[in-house]
């Protein structure tokens, strides 16, 4: 299965199977979870979702042992007015990852990947770099 084709399995299994669910069941279950930060003039809202359903996604997939589940991410943005959206999707091989845990390890993520950012951007000058042009 080549990359947009994997998302786009992702995408209709969450739409079909996941989002149709009542938040509140699925928050009860350790399913879904939500966070708003008011922060730097924007308001974000983040929903996760997560799902152990995997036998459809195994099949044909032998060297996927390891996979436990899959996660989503929407992400909408309010800033000046203006709101937008984003989802991203997951596999993960943690057993019994609930949204929660899920929210958190993908921010972590987004942590290192600034936290990296910053070394090159600050101690590398990455931006001053003429190399590239």
């Amino acid at each position: 299965m080549q990359g947009l084709e994997f998302r786009n399995c992702l995408s209709l299994y969450f739409e079909k199977e996941v989002f149709t669910k009542p938040k509140k069941d699925l928050r009860q279950e350790g399913l879904y979870h939500k966070e708003i930060c008011n922060d730097h003039g924007r308001i974000e809202t983040r929903e996760y979702y997560v799902s152990d359903d995997i036998d459809w996604l195994l099949q044909g997939h032998s060297g996927w042992a390891g996979l436990r589940g899959i996660g989503a991410c929407v992400a909408s943005v309010i800033e000046k007015g203006r709101t937008s959206q984003t989802m991203s999707y997951s596999i993960y091989s943690i057993a019994g990852m609930t949204a929660e845990r899920y929210g958190r390890s993908k921010r972590a993520h987004w942590g290192i990947e600034n936290s990296l950012h910053w070394v090159l951007d600050i101690g590398f000058r990455e931006d001053e770099s003429r190399i590239r042009a």
